[in-house]
């Protein structure tokens, strides 16, 4: 890849409906040292098709999934969290064992992907507090690591996690510690969403 100091160190996310030659052209000049690829389907699209466009991290996020099949803020116990992370690390585990055998990826492909689980979690409804979005995300990332897979946990979006309204308050992480150590333990990476500009 190009020098260092000529890579873009913004984590470009592709969209299959503006999938094209030019985006394609657009990351190879780019060259980012991550690369994110939403998938609509339970396919791994387009993994072969721009993973020369980085040596770095490719983050799958399997956008039904990552919405629990339109069913949000459905966490209201543990015994709930417990069981959304089983059930979307077994789809993922379908779909990459389904893309292994069409060879849509390979395992060379596959040791460089990270995968998302639920995305930008909605931290401030019942269904969706801190220290539940936690246990799920513990779980996932144990449960894909059983499955070979590595986990881009958490997503959250701009904003969060929260400050407990406290004005220029620093985020309070605590709800999230046993989760970041597992998934440093098992080798995953933390994700979150951050917007800016010039102003």
């Amino acid at each position: 890849m190009e020098n260092d100091k000529t890579r873009s160190h913004l984590c470009p996310h592709l969209m299959p409906m503006h999938f094209d030659a030019a985006q394609i052209k657009r990351l190879e000049e780019w060259s980012p040292k991550a690369l994110k690829i939403v998938l609509s389907s339970d396919k791994i699209e387009y993994l072969r098709s721009v993973q020369h466009t980085t040596d770095g991290i490719i983050i799958l996020r399997n956008h039904p999934l990552s919405e629990n099949w339109e069913k949000r803020d459905a966490m209201k116990t543990e015994a709930d969290a417990i069981a959304m992370a089983k059930t979307h690390a077994q789809a993922w585990d379908d779909i990459v064992t389904r893309s292994l055998q069409q060879n849509e990826i390979d395992m060379k492909m596959l040791s460089r992907c990270y995968f998302e689980g639920l995305n930008e979690p909605h931290f401030w409804v019942d269904g969706e507090r801190p220290e539940l979005v936690a246990l799920y995300y513990t779980e996932f990332i144990q449960r894909m690591a059983g499955n070979g897979l590595k986990v881009c946990a958490l997503n959250s979006g701009v904003g969060w996690v929260g400050n407990n309204g406290g004005e220029d308050d620093i985020p309070d992480w605590s709800p999230f510690v046993g989760m970041i150590d597992e998934l440093e333990r098992l080798g995953g990476i933390l994700g979150i969403h951050e917007y800016w500009g010039d102003t």
